[in-house]
């Protein structure tokens, strides 16, 4: 049971039988025995009321002990000046005080020890003392600052006792020891204060989706309980929504099970609660927590009704009996019923309805109100999975935007390794030099294999992979496959096979150079893993249909296998058989897992089967369109460039130039170089040329804006319609539209290759004939 401050040392012994408040006292304030045989005992009831009973004779010999006596018991009572009322009971009361004692004891009640007296009742003893009292008491009424009357009996007294605290109507200024309780997104929040320690002030605001609040709240009540600012085993709580604009169902449950676990743990009654202008949503969601904790609740819509209808409780005890719904049958109309299901509907369907709102006291009232909550519940939960989403997307924006970034600080360098190795394995060289020019350029092609895989896997992952859907010859491409596989197998002392079906012949619809990087991706391992033996590409028909083909298409070797336990795994990202596997043959363990990306884009399927020492077959399928006889299938344009050809190569780096110019020079072109899109333009003003090889990203001006401004009909330049071919670092999706958009002609990316850019090149200036 509840007491009040430094409850330790008191002794609970039982409740008023007239306000139900806990009645509680201390060996020290009972039969305390004064000079003269006179006794006192002091109790405190509810916290507020000082109970006084005197036994024997007062006298001016025991005055200044019972005095000194009672300004300890209140100031233990009452600590840091709390107001009080004081009832004495002088049944036990024996001889007629002198009048030197009752003008002593008319001075102390008008000393600084009254001051947070709210009220003096005296009861019990015979008429003769009754009317004694009562003259004393008219003859200092004017100066008294508190009522004083002597009433009939205890009853009585403790009815003017709780009415003494609430003399003065209830408002803002009663609330103190105000604490502001912030959520962490600083959306919402709660403010609670208390008056009169009965009574709780509870302020909502803004959006409350964290139970952190609820828990919050939860703590200052503890703390008020503990620290004697709210007192009693029953209490008034108000509770403001008027500034709430919505609390998630999880925050309201949380509330209601902290305010049960409150009451149950302190022992305490909300003798009524008080909700102040609640929206609909919020009434609504008391049905949901009510059988956590029933509460007796009114609604009212302002702060004052609010305190009126608490003063007027607690000053009468006024009992407040929970309201109850009627039990009646009503008919609901078949529109009313349709509006209802449109609601629902709204839910099902993520819809911002319109709907009109059906009056408080309709039937379907309680029903539509309380599915808004839910649907408000809904959408919360929505909302933040959607940001959680959106932080996601935007994380592999940011992986995307970092990998672009590394891509082209990788690209730049590696484009003047691969160049310039690729122009001294062209030059007079012995044979020990040719072999170590091999091999360099053997690890740059290995690294620029590794970066394409990373960007690939970047691509896939963020849904931004590009596929071509253009006519090809499948049977050429295979063969191409197959010679790579013939040279890599001789070198390495392997037999190979390819055996590609007649039916397979013609012209079909897709992306080529994807089937390509699948096919090159498992003859790479096959090759990588296979010591002895052999390795057989295998190109099978499995069904023809007037739109096309359905086709297979099987790498098998005879290497180390892949173990039952790793074959399920062995399509995920960066996965190899085990550690072992990395160290002794290489890779990365990317290119299985974008090869099965890449099937799956193209609508097809991939598998394998092997066995350990036994040699692995890797197979996938693909459902080919066939392409129109009068669309030729993609050829490469024969890289042969017009003796003399003048070129204008825009590049920053330096041995990026050199390797440009190295690559073109050798093709019979004729090169300047400038180092920007400003110094571009001056000398497009100047001279003739037949073709621009542009950077885009430059210091001064970069290649878009330059190649945007050689576009442009107004600018200076001899010839507005001069090819221009980007070649950049970035590789990234997006990045050849831009180059497009911009007004360039052809792309190709960083490191280039002798032939692929001399292919680029003849095919600008062949399409700007």
């Amino acid at each position: 049971m509840l007491v009040q401050r430094h409850s330790e040392a008191y002794v609970s012994t039982t409740n008023c039988p007239v306000t139900g408040w806990p009645i509680a006292t201390r060996p020290e304030w009972t039969d305390c025995l004064l000079e003269g045989g006179t006794r006192f005992s002091f109790r405190v009831i509810g916290g507020r009321v000082l109970d006084i009973d005197t036994h024997g004779p007062r006298s001016m010999e025991n005055e200044g002990s019972y005095e000194a006596l009672r300004n300890r018991v209140v100031a233990e009572a009452f600590p840091d000046n709390q107001p009080y009322v004081e009832i004495q009971n002088i049944t036990g009361l024996t001889g007629l005080p002198s009048p030197k004692l009752r003008r002593a004891y008319s001075s102390y009640q008008l000393s600084e020890a009254f001051r947070n007296c709210q009220g003096s009742y005296v009861y019990g003893s015979n008429m003769l003392f009754k009317a004694v009292f009562r003259a004393g008491i008219a003859m200092q009424a004017s100066a008294l600052n508190y009522p004083m009357r002597v009433v009939k009996d205890y009853a009585t007294a403790m009815l003017a006792a709780r009415a003494s605290f609430h003399q003065k109507r209830l408002s803002e200024s009663d609330f103190h020891s105000v604490q502001s309780i912030q959520c962490d997104d600083g959306k919402g929040g709660t403010e609670i204060s208390f008056a009169r320690r009965e009574i709780v002030l509870v302020r909502h605001w803004g959006d409350l989706n964290s139970t952190e609040a609820s828990q919050r709240l939860y703590d200052a009540q503890v703390h008020a309980l503990r620290s004697g600012i709210l007192q009693g085993h029953r209490y008034f709580r108000i509770a403001d929504y008027s500034r709430l604009k919505h609390s998630s169902m999880g925050v309201r449950r949380h509330y209601a099970t902290k305010l049960k676990q409150l009451h149950q743990e302190f022992g305490i009654v909300p003798e009524l609660t008080v909700m102040v202008g609640a929206p609909a949503w919020a009434r609504i969601g008391l049905a949901f927590t009510n059988h956590i904790i029933p509460l007796q609740i009114r609604i009212v819509k302002t702060m004052q009704e609010a305190f009126d209808l608490v003063s007027e409780v607690s000053r009468n005890d006024v009992h407040i009996p929970l309201a109850e719904a009627p039990d009646f049958e009503q008919r609901v109309s078949s529109r009313d019923l349709s509006r209802l299901v449109q609601l629902l509907g709204s839910l099902a369907w993520e819809m911002d309805q319109e709907e009109e709102e059906f009056p408080e006291g309709h039937p379907l009232y309680d029903a539509t109100e309380a599915f808004r909550l839910v649907r408000e519940d809904f959408r919360g939960v929505l909302e933040r999975h959607r940001e959680a989403e959106a932080k996601a997307l935007e994380a592999s924006r940011a992986k995307s935007q970092f990998l672009a970034n590394m891509s082209h600080e990788i690209r730049t360098p590696l484009n003047g390794v691969v160049g310039m190795v690729q122009l001294l394995a062209e030059s007079p060289l012995d044979e020990e030099q040719r072999q170590h020019a091999e091999v360099a350029l053997s690890s740059a092609e290995a690294l620029l294999d590794l970066v394409n895989d990373i960007l690939d896997i970047s691509k896939i992952e963020a849904g931004r992979l590009e596929m071509e859907n253009i006519p090809f010859d499948l049977v050429a491409l295979l063969a191409e496959v197959g010679r790579h596989l013939e040279e890599r197998a001789r070198s390495k002392g392997l037999e190979s096979q390819s055996e590609i079906d007649p039916f397979l012949a013609g012209r079909f619809h897709g992306d080529p150079a994807r089937i390509r990087q699948i096919l090159l991706n498992l003859v790479g391992n096959a090759l990588k893993f296979t010591e002895t033996g052999h390795i057989n590409l295998i190109a099978e028909p499995l069904e023809e249909t007037e739109e096309g083909m359905f086709a297979k298409f099987s790498v098998s070797d005879t290497g180390i296998g892949i173990p039952p336990e790793v074959q399920s795994v062995i399509f995920e990202t960066f996965t190899q058989a085990d550690a072992s596997t990395t160290r002794r043959f290489g890779g990365s363990g990317l290119g299985l897992s974008i090869s099965r990306q890449l099937v799956r884009r193209m609508g097809g399927e991939i598998a394998m089967t092997s066995s350990p020492g036994g040699g692995s077959t890797f197979w996938f399928t693909l459902r080919l369109r066939r392409a129109p006889r009068d669309q030729e299938a993609s050829k490469p344009t024969e890289a042969i460039l017009p003796e003399g050809t003048r070129i204008l190569v825009v590049e920053d780096n330096v041995t990026n130039q050199k390797v440009a110019v190295g690559i073109l020079t050798r093709a019979g072109c004729r090169c300047q170089v400038t180092d920007n899109g400003q110094a571009a333009l001056s000398a497009l003003e100047r001279e003739d040329f037949d073709l621009v090889l542009m950077d885009c990203q430059m210091p001064v001006m970069d290649g878009y804006e330059a190649t945007r401004r050689i576009r442009d009909p107004a600018s200076k330049v001899r010839n507005h319609a001069i090819p221009i071919v980007a070649m950049t670092a970035n590789a990234m999706s997006g990045d050849r539209e831009k180059a497009l958009e911009a007004g360039m002609d052809g792309f190709v990316t960083k490191p280039v290759s002798q032939n692929g850019l001399r292919t680029t090149i003849a095919q600008a200036l062949a399409n700007s004939r």
